[in-house]
């Protein structure tokens, strides 16, 4: 790892993303572990590819490293929410394959990141644990996969996942932390196949409206209105929630 005087935190922008645009302000943990492990040498597989094979094991439906398994992912008709959470987990890996190189990385970037349990791909483990790596640098990526995993999460409750504004604002729990107060009861419904509308609910308002409290048939905040996609005009589904940039 290149020698630096002086360490940097990161420090998450809050404010308000659409999932694309919050994938590309968190680039800059990856591409900072790229600048700090220094350049490949000839011959060596590129970094890139192998923490983005590392991404794709943790969005993955089986698999050692998935983060959320999917028993019938391989079914001849896969359930209504299986097949939702695979487009997710398809269209997150397509914003940081945009991302790549995109920002530029800090040589001096650290954070610290608890450990959440994220198991990597053997390459990527090799490589965070070889002399050109440190344990800043495996904080950095773990920071990285689990800020992209808990974003996942939190947009299982909407069928237009890709344009909901997120409200990402807790400064003492950065970017898509907060989910991490309903992970686990969500996680363990999409196990049982089945996840209650009052979940998907309450799932909504964590990176849209936290400050709102429990219950309610659906909800509205400063950038937009949530309820059933059921009401709107459409094949609407009857589990998810539809978000809609308006106000009623």
């Amino acid at each position: 790892m290149p020698p630096a005087t002086r360490r940097n935190e990161w420090q998450f922008r809050p404010g308000t993303y659409t999932p694309r645009e919050f994938i590309r302000e968190i680039a800059v943990l990856l591409e900072s572990v790229i600048v700090q492990l220094g350049p490949d040498k000839p011959g060596e597989p590129d970094s890139r590819s192998i923490f983005m094979d590392g991404l794709r094991s943790s969005l993955s439906h089986e698999g050692r490293e998935a983060t959320l398994p999917l028993a019938d992912w391989n079914d001849e008709h896969p359930s209504e929410l299986t097949r939702h959470i695979l487009r997710i987990g398809k269209a997150i890996y397509q914003y940081a394959s945009e991302s790549l190189g995109a920002v530029p990385g800090n040589p001096a970037l650290t954070v610290y990141s608890p450990c959440e349990g994220h198991k990597w791909v053997p390459p990527a483990g090799r490589l965070l644990r070889s002399e050109r790596s440190s344990p800043v640098l495996m904080m950095l990526y773990n920071e990285w996969l689990h800020q992209i995993t808990c974003l996942r999460d939190g947009l299982i409750a909407f069928d237009n996942f890709e344009d909901v504004v997120l409200n990402l604002t807790d400064a003492e729990r950065p970017g898509t932390r907060p989910m991490q107060d309903v992970r686990e009861a969500l996680l363990a419904q999409i196990a049982r196949g089945r996840v209650s509308r009052e979940t998907l609910l309450e799932t909504a308002k964590v990176l849209t409206a936290p400050d709102l409290p429990a219950g309610g048939y659906g909800f509205q905040y400063d950038h937009g209105v949530v309820l059933p996609a059921a009401l709107f005009s459409g094949a609407g589904s009857s589990l998810f929630l539809r978000y809609s940039p308006t106000r009623l």
